[in-house]
């Protein structure tokens, strides 16, 4: 399962992640530095970004998500398309 536009706090990330859930996550990211802090623990096979937002380009949700990370744009793409086979797949 994936949780659409995770902004929990980290004990509840961790548990989700040992339960086999996806995090997706969002807008937040840019600002909330205890999400930074949980996608920095996310493994990069369990996260998905979005925006329900259409005046907000999520390409500036892949930049700020590639340097918490420490990754490329490409390489985090790749995972994330990745990420999206697996579900398809599983």
């Amino acid at each position: 399962m994936i949780i659409h536009g995770f902004n929990k706090k980290q004990s509840i990330a961790e548990d989700l992640l040992k339960n086999n859930f996806y995090l997706s996550f969002g807008k937040a990211v840019l600002y909330n530095l205890s999400l930074q802090n949980i996608l920095k623990i996310t493994a990069l096979d369990k996260i998905f970004l979005e925006t329900d937002n259409d005046d907000f380009n999520i390409e500036l949700l892949y930049s700020k998500v590639s340097e918490i990370k420490g990754i490329s744009r490409e390489n985090l793409n790749k995972q994330i398309l990745e990420n999206l086979e697996t579900i398809k797949n599983g």
